[in-house]
């Protein structure tokens, strides 16, 4: 249970650390750390759900602010979501363990309304 309850705490927190984009596919000074963040925190969260049990999907989502057409906004969303899986994979997070989110489908709430690349984690119960 304590395995369990950390990890729901750590995904949130990686949910809640965006890559983010100055421009288009042009990283924020600082990506460097953030991303190599992500990857020890993707570790970790991989660790937490070995020894709670359960399994682990992380999606990585590409986001965009408001200005731009949808075909832009679209072409935008899956270049960063790209960008930052093969950042994660070049941290050494395994290619396989990481799924691009479809670009076509708008990141929900006003959160995801940024210039950049996010996670989704989602615990799932184990496998019987």
């Amino acid at each position: 249970a304590a395995d369990l309850a950390a990890l729901t705490a750590l995904a949130q927190r990686l949910q809640e650390q965006p890559m983010r984009f100055a421009r288009d596919l042009e990283p924020e000074p600082g990506s460097e750390g953030a991303v190599a963040a992500l990857a020890a925190g993707i570790a970790e969260a991989t660790a937490l759900a070995g020894q709670a049990g359960v399994g682990l999907q992380v999606e990585v989502v590409g986001c965009n602010d408001a200005p731009g057409s949808d075909e832009i906004n679209t072409s935008l969303r899956g270049l960063r979501a790209r960008w930052l899986h093969d950042a994660l994979v070049a941290h050494g997070v395994p290619a396989g363990m990481l799924r691009l989110a479809d670009p076509r489908v708008e990141p929900a709430g006003a959160t995801m309304m940024f210039r950049g690349a996010s996670l989704r984690l989602k615990i799932e119960p184990a496998a019987r």
